[in-house]
């Protein structure tokens, strides 16, 4: 698991097989404005190029929580640990998440890459999902941009009790 540049060459150097999790909330901590789609795609081909063909997990933004980003302002909620983070966030926000998923799909063209999603707790959420990552991939398409079109979409599954990963 990594969250910066940084780690990944670390991690690359010390032998992994992979990335089993890169954090993005990381690049829109940082900032005082959202990182443009250029900017985090830079970041994403970056770590992608620097597994060397290994396979980088990337998780989507997950807001909320023990995460606030400034330049998203979230309601105050008495438990922000367990109700509106991550996915449930996205349909308020499908700027933000539409941007970032446009930069992860350009991103898979440089090397494998897999998308993961951050704290589903319904099939429809994994429905919702499904159809912003299906326009812009038929978007790049229609402005013959390169992407990885099986790149595999996972989700970190939230349970109250429970949280997993499911790819």
């Amino acid at each position: 698991n990594v969250s910066s540049i940084e780690e990944l060459d670390a991690a690359r150097r010390s032998g992994a097989d992979g990335i089993g999790l890169f954090r993005t909330e990381v690049l829109f901590l940082r900032a005082h404005d959202l990182p443009s789609e250029e900017a985090q795609y830079q970041v994403y081909a970056a770590a992608v190029r620097a597994m060397q063909g290994r396979p980088v997990i990337v998780r989507t933004l997950d807001l909320g929580g023990d995460k606030p980003v400034a330049a998203v302002p979230l309601p105050p909620e008495a438990n922000p640990f367990l109700g509106y983070r991550g996915v449930r966030a996205y349909v308020e926000h499908q700027d933000i998440v539409r941007a970032q998923l446009r930069a992860i799909v350009r991103a898979s063209a440089v090397g494998p890459v897999q998308l993961l999603v951050p704290m589903v707790s319904s099939i429809e959420e994994v429905l919702w999902v499904q159809e912003p990552v299906a326009h812009v991939q038929t978007e790049l398409a229609a402005h013959e941009v390169p992407f990885d079109r099986d790149m595999p979409i996972g989700i970190m599954l939230f349970i109250i009790g429970c949280i997993g990963i499911c790819m």
